[in-house]
């Protein structure tokens, strides 16, 4: 991940008209503001654009998270959002609560509250009782709320999720929570699958979530077996794979020493060749 990168006001405009200043910084130097990431403009880079598809795209995209979970709308809840708010003040007595993103359709809201890592446990059941009770003294609360925690979990958590969705169902007799909770990496797979059948204009906006998503440093491309990689690289116009079974070959007969000089004449290669130098090296040291 890059250490630093230029921000255009536009595409953090949430984060910056809410004060959420955290992760990006005017160089010393340079004078020129930079970013290098934070769980408040990765959440705005996403929901931001994720509010700019098309209401047939976006309903696409929560059924399928809702999907992930096993929960199927069969109605017309999520047809049409009427509008999404970040980081909106709400209070439980003097208490100000502020989730992360919020979402109203037509016959449902979205809650959503969003932690800055994948496989971490950072989300906890306290603040999410907090902002569902909030939202239940909103005046214009509804009947049907989703509860849509991202990121912030480990496996322990994801594996209890069934006894805190017990829980969350009795947290009001007047309101139906749907729990859903999904990683960073999660999302951009179900976006991948919405891709495929989205415009060109959002397939754009897309493209962007992906970047955002990755240049915070999240898993989003599936893992490459090395198998396959003298093909994916042929594919994207190389050819050489001969090049590879040569050198894997070669490598068999050779000392450490040797990596060197195979470098020099296969530079696209040369992450898988330090790869194999150093299980080389561990294996001769082991």
């Amino acid at each position: 991940m890059p250490q630093s990168l230029k921000m255009e006001v536009g595409n953090l405009l949430n984060a910056i008209l809410h004060g959420k200043r955290q992760g990006y910084f005017e160089d010393s130097e340079t004078g020129v503001i930079q970013c290098n990431g934070s769980e408040d403009l990765l959440t705005a880079s996403v929901f931001e654009r994720l509010s700019y598809l098309s209401d047939n795209t976006l309903e696409c995209f929560y059924r399928s998270v809702l999907s992930l979970s096993g929960i199927q709308i069969t109605d017309n809840s999520l047809s049409h959002m009427e509008k999404c708010a970040f980081w909106p003040s709400w209070y439980i007595g003097q208490r100000r609560i502020e989730p992360d993103c919020f979402c109203c359709f037509d016959d449902f809201d979205i809650i959503i509250e969003a932690k800055r890592w994948d496989n971490l446990q950072q989300q906890y059941f306290e603040q999410w009782n907090d902002e569902l009770t909030a939202y239940g003294n909103l005046p214009t609360a509804k009947r049907r709320v989703i509860f849509f925690a991202v990121g912030g979990l480990d496996e322990v958590f994801l594996n209890n999720l069934e006894s805190i969705r017990a829980k969350f169902c009795m947290l009001s007799s007047k309101m139906e929570v749907i729990l859903v909770a999904q990683s960073w990496g999660g999302i951009w797979k179900v976006l991948k699958q919405v891709y495929t059948v989205c415009l060109p204009n959002e397939q754009r906006i897309l493209t962007d979530i992906y970047n955002a998503i990755k240049f915070h440093g999240i898993k989003v491309d599936d893992p490459v077996w090395l198998a396959d990689l003298a093909t994916i690289i042929q594919d994207q116009g190389y050819s050489i794979k001969l090049k590879l079974e040569t050198a894997f070959s070669h490598a068999e007969q050779s000392d450490r020493n040797s990596w060197d000089n195979l470098r020099t004449f296969l530079p696209i290669e040369h992450k898988a060749l330090t790869y194999f130098s150093n299980l080389k090296g561990d294996k001769n040291n082991g």
